[in-house]
C-alpha cells in the first residue's frame, strides 16, 4: 500500500492547503497510496461513544472498494474527559502518515475530533491534486489551536433560520475547526427560544422547539461544538414587552424595523427576576454549556431615565447614573445564573466599575473594549473585527488578531477608512472613533483571560437562502485566524479549494463563487429577477456596498453621522424581501481578488504568458457586459442600476485596454500608473444603489503603494 514516489504531493505542499494550516507539519520520505482501498478502523484507549460513532460514520462515508484491501486508522485517546465539550478543552492531537497506515493521538476527545477534520481535508486535497490515483504523503502533525474560544455568533431572531440550516452551519463549523456556536436568540423582533412557561412570547412567530434545540445540541457535541444561547436583555426586548405587558414601563407594540428600541425590561420590579428565573430554568434544561449570554447591549436610557418609579429606585439606592442601574440589573441576572451554576457572557456595554469579575465580556466596539473588559479583570471574546454582516473581504477582517497590542489594533482600525475598498464609508467607519472614548475603570489586581473570538453574523440582512455564502466566503479564513493567530494567505483560490473540499464530505457547492463566477445557488436566485448566466461576467465583479450602508440607508447614515439617527426609518425591516442583487452576490468578487494578484505580479514583473491572456479576456468581456443587458427582461429600477454599473464597467476595461495593456511586455511601473487619474477610478467605483464594482479598488489602491490591498 506504499510507495517511494519522489514525484508525489508533498505533505507542507498538501498541508500549505489546509483551513486552517496545521501549526507543524514534519514531511516524510514516500506515499501511502490508497487508490479505492477501505479504511479498518481501529479506535483504543480511552475513547468515548461519540468518537466511536463520528469515526464510524467517517469510514462508512469514505467508503472504497472493498475488493482492493483496506488501510489501517488507528485512533488513541489517553483518556475521556466529561461528555460535554467545555471551555479550554484539550484539543491537541497528532497525526501520522506512514506505511503501516493512519494514527491519530490525542490526550483528550476534543483533539480526535479536530483531527479528524484534519484528515478530511487532506483526503479531498490529496483527491483534488490527483483524481486518478489516491495517495497521502507520509507525514506527522503535531497541532492545537492558539485560542481556546473560537465562536461563531448566528443571529436567529430577526430572520429565522431552520434546524437543518444550522445542522449544515455545525457541520462546517467542525471541518474548519470552529467550536463555539453562540445563538443571538431574542430581540426586539421575536423571541425564538420555546419558552413553555410563557407562550406568548413566541406565538405567532417562527420558533425552534425544545426537540429542535436539544437535536442541535446533541449534534454539536458529538462535533465537539458547545452552543452557547443568548436571551438579550433588559434592553433589545420589545418582543416580550408586546407579548407580556406587565412586564413594561410603557406600552409598546410588536415591531418590525431595526435598529436600538426603546423598551427596556422593569428593573424595579421583584417579578421582572422571576421571569427571567423561569426562563433561565428552561434554557438550562436544553443547552447544558457553563455560559449563558445576557446581551446587555444598546440599553437606550429614555425609559429609566424619565419613569418616575425608576428614578425613586435609583435615588432609594444612591445611584447616579443610568449605567448603575443596569449594573444592578446584570447583578441580580448573575445571581440567578450562578444559583444555577452557569456564568455570563454581556457585550461590553455590561462592563462596570462594580461588574462582577466572573461575568465575561464579548468586545464588539473596537479594541478599546477588549483592553477595557480585561484590564477590569474580565475574560474577554473579542468579536469587534469579526462582523461578518459589514460585507467586507476577508483580508479586512483577519489583519487584527484576537491579541494585536492596542495600538497596532488601533492603526489597523484607522487604516480602514483609507482602504480604497471602504471610502464610500469612510466617515461612517470614523464616527465609531468615540467608541474609544471611555472612562477608565479601576484596574484589577490580575488581568482579565483573553480566551479567543468570535465572528458575527447579524441576522437583519440574512434569511436561510443567502446564508451559506455570507458566511463561508470569509468564515473558513477567520477560523484560520482563531486556531494559529494569524493567516497564511488570504487567497480566495485556496478559500475555494478549501470549500471544495468541505463539499466533498457534504457541504454545499460554494467553490465557483470565489472563483472568479457564481455559485449555483447564486444563479438560481439571480434567475428568479430575470438575471440570467449571460450577465455572470457583470455580476461576477459587482460587490454590495460595505458597513452598514445598506442597513442604514442614505437618510439614516447621514443622521448617524450627525448624531441623531434614532427615530429615522431605515430601508429595511423584517418582512422586507432579500432577494435583490446586493443580497445574493459575494461580499467580495473573486475576479476582484485575481486582479488585485495579477497587478502585484506585474508591478514586479512584465505580465507573463498566462495573465496577459486572462488579462485580455476580462476587458474584452467588460466591454460587451452593456450589450447582455439588451435581452434581459428585468425591473426598471434594476436594469437602471446594472446598466450605469455596467456602462462603468466598459469604461474601466477601456482604460485598461488603453493605458495599461499596452505595456504588457514591461514591469507595470508607478510612472506608468500615474497616466491613472484616481479621481476617475473612485468615480467609477462609487455606489449605484447598493450596489458597487468590486474590481475597481485593486487598481485604484496600486496607484497609492501605501494602500493596504
Amino acid at each position: 500500500m506504499n510507495t517511494q514516489d519522489s514525484s508525489a504531493l508533498t505533505a507542507n505542499a498538501l498541508c500549505e492547503q489546509l483551513l486552517p494550516k496545521p501549526r507543524e507539519v514534519r514531511d516524510g520520505q514516500g506515499q501511502l497510496v490508497l487508490g479505492n482501498a477501505t479504511l479498518a478502523l481501529q479506535v483504543q484507549g480511552s475513547c468515548s461513544a461519540d468518537i466511536h460513532a463520528v469515526y464510524g460514520e467517517f469510514v462508512s462515508t469514505w467508503g472504497g472498494d472493498l475488493d482492493s484491501g483496506s488501510v489501517a486508522l488507528r485512533v488513541s485517546c489517553e483518556f475521556s474527559r466529561a461528555h460535554l465539550p467545555v471551555v479550554k478543552m484539550n484539543e491537541r492531537y497528532r497525526l501520522c502518515i506512514a506505511p503501516e497506515g493512519i494514527r491519530i493521538d490525542a490526550q483528550e476527545n476534543a483533539g480526535l475530533r479536530r483531527a479528524l477534520s484534519t484528515l478530511q481535508q487532506i483526503l479531498a486535497q490529496a483527491r483534488a491534486a490527483d483524481r486518478r490515483s489516491l495517495a497521502l504523503p507520509y507525514l506527522t502533525i503535531d497541532d492545537s489551536p492558539r485560542y481556546a474560544w473560537r465562536g461563531l455568533m448566528l443571529d436567529c431572531a430577526r430572520h429565522f433560520l431552520p434546524l437543518n440550516d444550522l445542522l449544515r452551519t455545525l457541520r462546517g463549523m467542525a471541518f474548519f475547526k470552529l467550536n463555539v456556536l453562540h445563538l443571538h436568540l431574542t430581540d426586539d423582533q421575536a423571541f425564538r427560544f420555546p419558552s413553555a412557561a410563557y407562550p406568548k412570547l413566541n406565538a405567532g412567530a417562527e420558533s425552534y422547539s425544545k426537540a429542535e434545540l436539544l437535536r442541535l445540541v446533541q449534534v454539536a457535541t458529538t462535533l465537539g461544538i458547545r452552543v452557547v444561547p443568548e436571551l438579550d436583555m433588559p434592553g433589545h426586548t420589545t418582543s416580550w414587552l408586546a407579548a407580556y405587558p406587565e412586564w413594561s414601563l410603557y406600552p409598546v407594540t410588536p415591531t418590525k424595523r431595526f435598529g436600538v428600541h426603546r423598551g427596556c425590561l422593569n428593573p424595579c420590579s421583584e417579578a421582572t427576576f422571576q421571569v427571567i428565573g423561569v426562563l433561565l430554568d428552561e434554557l438550562g434544561a436544553v443547552f447544558p454549556d457553563t455560559y449563558v449570554h445576557i446581551g446587555g447591549d444598546e440599553v437606550h436610557p429614555d425609559w429609566w431615565s424619565e419613569h418616575p418609579d425608576v428614578q425613586a429606585f435609583m435615588r432609594d439606592r444612591s445611584m447616579t447614573e443610568v449605567a448603575d442601574l443596569q449594573n444592578y440589573f446584570n447583578g441580580r441576572v448573575v445571581e440567578l445564573l450562578a444559583a444555577r451554576k452557569k456564568r455570563a457572557l454581556g457585550w461590553d456595554e455590561v462592563l462596570h466599575e462594580n461588574l462582577d469579575k466572573d461575568v465575561c465580556v464579548q468586545s464588539w466596539r473596537g479594541a478599546c473594549a477588549r483592553d477595557a473588559a480585561t484590564d477590569a479583570g474580565h475574560a474577554c471574546i473579542v468579536s469587534a473585527p469579526y462582523y461578518l454582516d459589514l460585507f467586507y473581504p476577508a483580508d479586512l477582517h483577519t489583519v487584527i488578531a484576537p491579541d494585536l497590542p492596542l495600538a497596532d489594533a488601533l492603526a489597523q482600525e484607522d487604516a480602514l477608512r483609507t482602504d480604497p475598498r471602504l471610502l464610500h464609508v469612510a466617515d461612517g467607519i470614523a464616527w465609531t472613533d468615540q467608541w474609544r472614548d471611555r472612562a477608565a475603570l479601576p484596574a484589577a489586581g490580575e488581568a482579565g483571560e483573553l480566551l479567543g473570538a468570535e465572528a458575527c453574523l447579524w441576522g437583519e440582512l440574512v434569511s436561510a437562502e443567502l446564508l451559506d455564502v455570507r458566511l463561508w466566503s470569509r468564515m473558513p479564513l477567520l477560523a484560520e485566524l482563531f486556531w494559529r493567530g494569524d493567516v497564511a494567505t488570504t487567497d480566495y483560490a485556496q478559500l475555494g479549494g478549501a470549500l471544495r473540499g468541505w463539499q466533498r464530505w457534504g457541504g454545499p457547492d460554494l467553490a465557483a463563487a470565489f472563483d472568479g463566477a457564481l455559485a449555483p445557488a447564486q444563479l438560481t436566485q439571480l434567475r428568479a429577477l430575470g438575471v440570467d448566466d449571460s450577465l455572470t461576467d457583470l455580476l461576477s465583479v459587482i460587490e454590495p456596498v460595505k458597513w452598514y450602508a445598506r442597513l442604514l440607508g442614505e437618510q439614516a447614515l447621514r443622521a448617524r453621522l450627525m448624531g441623531t439617527e434614532m427615530p429615522q426609518a431605515r430601508p429595511y425591516q423584517t418582512d422586507t424581501p432579500l432577494s435583490g442583487v446586493a443580497d445574493i452576490v459575494s461580499p467580495q468578487s473573486g475576479v476582484a481578488y485575481a486582479l488585485a494578484g495579477l497587478l502585484a505580479r506585474w508591478q514586479t514583473a512584465a505580465l507573463s504568458a498566462a495573465d496577459n491572456e486572462q488579462l485580455t479576456r476580462w476587458v474584452a468581456a467588460w466591454v460587451q457586459a452593456a450589450q447582455a443587458l439588451n435581452d434581459a427582461d428585468l425591473d426598471s429600477e434594476l436594469n437602471a442600476n446594472l446598466v450605469e454599473l455596467a456602462q462603468r464597467l466598459g469604461q474601466f476595461a477601456e482604460l485598461i485596454r488603453k493605458q495599461l495593456l499596452p505595456h504588457a511586455n514591461k514591469r507595470l511601473t508607478q510612472k506608468r500608473l500615474a497616466r491613472v487619474e484616481p479621481a476617475d477610478l473612485q468615480a467609477l467605483q462609487a455606489p449605484v444603489g447598493e450596489l458597487m464594482l468590486g474590481c475597481v479598488a485593486p487598481l485604484l489602491a496600486r496607484l497609492n503603494p501605501a494602500g493596504r490591498q
